[in-house]
């Protein structure tokens, strides 16, 4: 039995919507929220590369001298390939969960950087003025 690896979590969930006015707050923190989870898929990204080195080495060893003895927690050289198989293709999956949130986190930086549109005040207040004169007279 192959051993059990950790399996990819869910990319975190959005942070709550924030009032108006603070939307730079809620910004930064989706970036630590993001941040945090490239992070983490990072190390199980390196976990996984440490056991499909560790396969690797063993096939390389053992599977040399005799392809039925049973090698790596008891598994034989087709089960190991089967099992690095497997180790390469959850790494394939976590580094594409990589990819969406360095995209997200590039995406969360691109609207940080935008400045927020300038109300214009002054239309409003002039068009709010004219229509208030007549019934201040």
């Amino acid at each position: 039995m192959p051993p059990k690896s950790q399996t990819p979590t869910a990319p975190p969930a959005a942070a709550p919507a924030t009032p108006a006015g603070s939307s730079y707050d809620g910004v930064e923190a989706e970036l630590s929220i993001v941040a945090q989870a490239i992070i983490k898929v990072e190390g199980q990204i390196d976990a996984v590369e440490i056991k499909v080195n560790d396969v690797e080495k063993v096939l390389q060893e053992e599977g040399k001298r005799n392809p039925e003895q049973p090698v790596y927690l008891s598994m034989n050289v087709q089960e190991l390939k089967e099992h690095l198989k497997a180790l390469r293709r959850e790494k394939e999956a976590l580094m594409k969960e990589k990819e969406q949130l360095r995209e997200e986190k590039a995406k969360l930086m691109d609207r940080q950087a935008m400045p927020s549109p300038d109300v214009p005040v002054e239309p409003f207040v002039r068009a709010v003025t004219e229509l208030l004169k007549p019934i201040a007279q």
